[in-house]
C-alpha cells in the first residue's frame, strides 16, 4: 500500500484513527491554506495555525480527531508531520 502520495500536490495523508483506511487530501491551490500549511510559529508550536488550517477546510475534510496526519504536501513534496 503507497504511503506517499505522487499525486497530491498540496495537502496532507495519513491514516484514520480506526486504521480502516489511508487518507490522500489535495487542498487545491489555495494561498490562505498553503501560508497555514508553512507556518511554524514557534510560539505555539504551529497549533493555532493547524487550528486555522482545519476551520477553513471543509467539515469532511477537517482531519481532526479522524486522521493521524502523517505527511503535508507543499508544492508536491511530502513532509513528515511532527
Amino acid at each position: 500500500m503507497e504511503i506517499i502520495s505522487k499525486n497530491i500536490k498540496n495537502g496532507f495523508s495519513g491514516v484514520r484513527v480506526d486504521g480502516s483506511s489511508r487518507v490522500f487530501v489535495d487542498v487545491g491551490d489555495n494561498p490562505e491554506l498553503i501560508a497555514l500549511m508553512n507556518d511554524k510559529n514557534e510560539l505555539d508550536g504551529g497549533e493555532k495555525s493547524w487550528n486555522d488550517f482545519c476551520d477553513l477546510l471543509p467539515e469532511e475534510m477537517d482531519p481532526r480527531g479522524e486522521v493521524y496526519i502523517e505527511y503535508l504536501y507543499l508544492d508536491g513534496e511530502p513532509k513528515v508531520f511532527h
